[in-house]
């Protein structure tokens, strides 16, 4: 409900451009942005199976950069 709202006082201001500066590609991308990382946490599985998971292992992940770089560094 709070995103619909959100989305159709957006929707508004745009329309009625007030105020001038509301039209900015700045301020446009920047709402888009934030309305996409909501839906994302909010309504999507995304923060349980990899939010969740890349912070629940980044201290093995560090430690094993750290501790064996030859595996993480073959390539080079």
């Amino acid at each position: 409900m709070i995103l619909t709202i959100s989305l159709m006082m957006v929707g508004i201001s745009t329309l009625l451009a007030v105020p001038k500066a509301h039209l900015e590609k700045k301020v446009i991308m920047t709402y888009i942005l934030k309305f996409g990382l909501v839906m994302y946490f909010a309504l999507g599985d995304g923060w349980q199976l990899s939010f969740a998971n890349a912070v629940l292992n980044t201290s093995s992940i560090m430690s094993e950069i750290t501790f064996r770089p030859k595996h993480f560094f073959q390539g080079c």
